[in-house]
């Protein structure tokens, strides 16, 4: 429920438990800061349960009805007839269907939700009008090609990995794909290398080639990447804020033709296959695509928009200033024949994850789906995993008062010598919770 859950609690003399430094997530990917819960009688079609409501900062409906509520009521929709059942009443309860375009379901499902009717549709328009369709070629640029230089004269030739049945056939599907888009292209090269089909958090696979001795042998350009603290310092006067994904941004870089026959690698049943388009896991790829970022949105934008990558964000204080940005970033992003991916985007937040922490009008703070591994994080039994602790627990040291007073009895562990106890594991992991907002103030 929105935040309008605490005036039907009361009206219901409903005990709201609050809840501190909690945060769910809505159905668009929004974090969304989790006010109270709270036990209430829901009654529909003459059939009652009790359930446990959670209220939270803001909703884009007044009540969203989540899994637990067709599991518990055992509830069945039917959209053909645009009906409701539910178990215990021969009620049959009308549902209103509506059937917006694909493009107003996603500017909506990915909006801020307290923008008036007016702002909405003058965002939607702006969508509409500067992203290309999602089912359009993948953009391609013209601004840069991403060249190889290696110092090795003899090619290196590695057999492809053993994979199980489903996985080749999802990696026969997506060489098939990627053939058919133009970013490989069979060969004949004398080099090879292995796939891997590394699983991504949505159960998706995401084609990788294991460049590891490719690498070895390769000069990477000495381009720097952004200070991910000095681009999260910058963001102030967050109140509208827009994050811009790109579809495959690797993939929207050209290599350069002397380049094709590095990239080439085995797919077991299908052969030989290389590059025409930057592939991930090569060493200078991140190199190349901070400067292509670096020319396409242009140092003129800041403080208003910045890119680590692939990933941008947008910033302003007002609305009509944020679409002004928006708009500029995203017609640079066309010019350079560049595509963003609608799904991986979102426009006109309060409050957006990104590099690791939500971004929102309050300031910074943890994302507690990145600090939980360190709150669940076992007791290191070797100094490999006390180390590989300290270090997950030094990314958000900014978040945490005198980090290093708590951290030194873990840290003098690391030094030769020193016997193996374990004090201050947990007084780590408890403040990891309690971390204070980093407000960026002038």
């Amino acid at each position: 429920m929105s935040r309008y859950g605490f005036e039907v609690a009361e009206r219901c003399a409903a005990r709201v438990i609050p809840a501190y430094n909690a945060v769910a997530k809505t159905f668009s990917g929004k974090p969304e800061s989790i006010l109270g819960r709270a036990e209430m009688i829901i009654e529909i079609g003459g059939v009652r349960h009790t359930m446990l409501v959670t209220i939270v900062e803001s909703l884009e409906c007044a009540c969203l009805l989540g899994v637990d509520f067709y599991r518990i009521f055992n509830a069945i929709v039917y959209p053909r007839e645009a009906i409701l059942t539910i178990d215990g009443s021969d009620e049959k309860i009308a549902l209103e269907v509506a059937s917006p375009s694909a493009t107003s379901v996603c500017a909506t499902a990915a909006r801020l939700a307290n923008l008036d009717d007016q702002q909405a549709a003058q965002l939607d328009e702006l969508l509409d009008r500067a992203i290309p369709k999602a089912d359009g070629p993948l953009g391609c640029t013209n601004l840069t090609k991403h060249r190889i230089i290696v110092d090795s004269a003899k090619p290196i030739r590695q057999h492809y990995y053993s994979v199980s049945p489903k996985i080749e056939e999802e990696m026969h599907s997506q060489v098939r794909g990627m053939l058919a888009d133009g970013i490989i292209r069979r060969s004949n090269s004398q080099w090879s290398s292995p796939v891997v089909m590394v699983r991504k958090a949505n159960g998706k696979y995401r084609f990788c080639v294991d460049y590891r001795k490719l690498n070895a042998c390769t000069k990477v350009s000495a381009y720097p990447l952004h200070n991910m603290d000095a681009i999260l310092r910058k963001l102030r006067d967050a109140r509208y804020i827009t994050t811009l994904g790109m579809s495959a941004g690797y993939h929207q870089v050209p290599l350069h033709e002397d380049s094709y026959e590095y990239t080439a690698f085995t797919v077991p049943g299908l052969g030989l296959y290389e590059w025409l388009r930057m592939p991930f896991g090569i060493s200078g790829g991140p190199a190349t695509f901070q400067e292509l970022m670096d020319r396409v949105i242009g140092p003129d934008l800041e403080p208003f928009a910045f890119s680590y990558l692939d990933d941008i964000i947008i910033v302003s204080s007002t609305f009509t200033e944020h679409l002004e940005k928006l708009e500029l970033v995203l017609k640079r992003i066309a010019d350079a024949n560049l595509t963003i991916n609608r799904e991986k985007s979102f426009f006109c937040q309060a409050s957006v994850k990104f590099l690791g922490v939500i971004v929102d009008r309050e300031g910074i703070r943890p994302d507690p789906d990145k600090t939980a591994p360190m709150a669940n994080f076992p007791a290191p039994k070797t100094l490999k995993q006390l180390r590989r602790f300290l270090g997950m627990a030094s990314w958000y040291r900014k978040f945490l008062e005198n980090f290093a007073t708590i951290a030194e009895p873990l840290t003098r562990l690391t030094r030769k010598g020193v016997k193996f106890t374990w004090a201050g594991i947990n007084k780590i992991r408890s403040r990891k919770s309690e971390a204070c907002l980093l407000l960026l103030r002038c």
